[in-house]
């Protein structure tokens, strides 16, 4: 698989990984706004349920498995994706 395909994977991934986001957090956003930085509990005032949502929905649509430990260090988008670019 070239480079090429594999960015486009992640890409695709995050494209729908911002759209659960802003589902799960019921945010009144659209996905390609949401900031990459933004603290998920401070700035889009989310609970730990909410984050449980966010992955438990990563994993059943995208195959994207976390352990347990890293759910706590999710704590916004960028954080996500390193997380996602991680497995591979």
């Amino acid at each position: 698989m070239s480079n090429t395909s594999v960015a486009a994977t992640v890409d695709e991934r995050m494209s729908r990984i911002r759209q659960i986001v802003v589902d799960e957090l019921e945010l009144d956003l659209a996905p390609e706004e949401l900031d990459g930085q933004a603290s998920f509990v401070d700035e889009y005032e989310a609970d730990s349920l909410a984050l449980i949502q966010i992955v438990s929905r990563m994993d059943r649509e995208l195959g994207v498995k976390l352990a347990p430990a890293e759910i706590e260090r999710l704590v916004n988008l960028e954080a996500i994706r390193a997380a996602v670019e991680a497995q591979g």
